[in-house]
Formats: structure tokens, sequence, C-alpha cells
């Protein structure tokens, strides 16, 4: 499919919800749509290997935003949020 000016697409979305312990986590992230002044190949075949590391990170932020809370309750932990 060919972007022409005036349409308006968005070339990728991707959402994750994943349960933590003190939280429901979402993430939505969205590519931005191609130039509208430039007529250009749209792909459906959007390679999703970024993505993968994107939903990564964000699990490993939510394993690590978690284990703080957990440690905000323990007697005696030093926590420095600087």
């Amino acid at each position: 499919m060919t972007v022409r000016r005036g349409e308006t697409l968005c070339g990728m979305e991707m959402t994750w919800t994943v349960r933590g312990a003190y939280a429901n986590w979402t993430m939505t992230v969205s590519t931005a749509p191609p130039d509208p002044e430039e007529e250009i190949e749209y792909r459906d075949d959007w390679p999703t290997e970024p993505f993968a590391r994107i939903h990564a990170h964000f699990r490993e932020l939510i394993d690590l935003l978690e284990a703080v809370r957990g440690l905000e309750n323990v007697p005696g932990a030093l926590l420095s949020y600087t």
C-alpha cells in the first residue's frame, strides 16, 4: 500500500500488560506514521524484534520497581532514590 497525503496511518502499535504484586502495568508503543508529504511504500510486515527488546526492558523495569517496593517494607533496608 502507498501512503498518500491526507491518510493517517500508524506504522505499528504494540501493547503489553503485566500483572505485578503491587500493580497491573500497561505500556503501549506506537511507531510514527510515515511523512504524509512523501509517497512511501507502506509495509505490513515490519520487524517486531525492536519491540521485543522494548518489552524485555519493560519487564526488567517492572521487576526492579516491584523489588524496591518490597524492600520499602523491610526494617533497616537502606534505599536511595538519587
